[in-house]
């Protein structure tokens, strides 16, 4: 890590980081979600793990951040086919403000997409 390092971006259907145990092994716990911040909420979430570990019940083992959200996110191949569309649209809309750009609003709103606020078409569900 002497001058970087990335990895696939984790989307979370909240869109927000969260924490909870592995059912496939025992005192195991976890932290994902990031979509793409780190720092901030590395910090938050070694708070999470740290009272997971040590088996603590505090305002960080019951935050709203130490369980599995709900929800639901479009599956293949409805998600791979968004993703076809939405990721070169993000760049475009990227390489229009770096350039100091003014940006199409219909690519403002494509990318504005959130896919957590979709509906499953079963019972309701998100």
């Amino acid at each position: 890590m002497a001058s970087s390092w990335t990895a696939p971006v984790e989307y979370s259907v909240t869109s927000l980081p969260f924490a909870g145990w592995l059912r496939s092994v025992p005192n195991a716990c976890y932290a994902t979600g990031y979509s793409g911040d780190g720092v901030g909420p590395s910090r938050l979430m070694a708070r999470i793990l740290a009272s997971f570990a040590l088996g603590v019940t505090d305002e960080w083992s019951r935050s709203a951040l130490a369980r599995t959200p709900g929800g639901w996110i479009p599956p293949d191949p409805l998600r791979s086919a968004g993703a076809g569309i939405l990721l070169p649209a993000l760049r475009a809309v990227e390489n229009h403000e770096d350039r100091g750009g003014r940006t199409p609003a219909l690519l403002k709103r494509l990318v504005s997409i959130d896919p957590s606020a979709f509906r499953c078409g079963r019972g309701g569900k998100r």
